[in-house]
């Protein structure tokens, strides 16, 4: 087990599993018709699997932009509240799908 921070931490998904299932995210992606796409990471725990998929998408042969957004529920105290948006996007939004 690798260790990080002084514990020991159990992998469950390989590098190569995460890079694979990237992979077929970006060729479902594709499928759709689909343009102007836009990915949203939400800071910072997100960043690192936007960066790997954004690369997939692109060898899909897919163009998409990328944005940042930070969100904390805690404010200044210690216990969770309402969400709070502590970054705004500054990308324009024509249309936006949720599913």
């Amino acid at each position: 087990m690798p260790i990080v921070r002084n514990k020991k931490i159990e992998v469950l998904y390989s590098a190569a599993e995460i890079a694979e299932r990237n992979t077929q995210l970006a060729e479902q992606i594709a499928l759709g018709d689909l343009s102007d796409i836009l990915v949203i990471s939400v800071l910072k725990g997100s960043f690192v699997f936007a960066a790997d998929l954004m690369r997939a998408m692109y060898e899909a042969g897919l163009s998409p932009e990328l944005e940042f957004i930070s969100i904390s529920s805690y404010g200044a105290g210690k216990e969770a509240g309402e969400l709070l948006f502590c970054a705004i996007l500054k990308a324009v939004l024509r249309a936006v799908t949720f599913c």
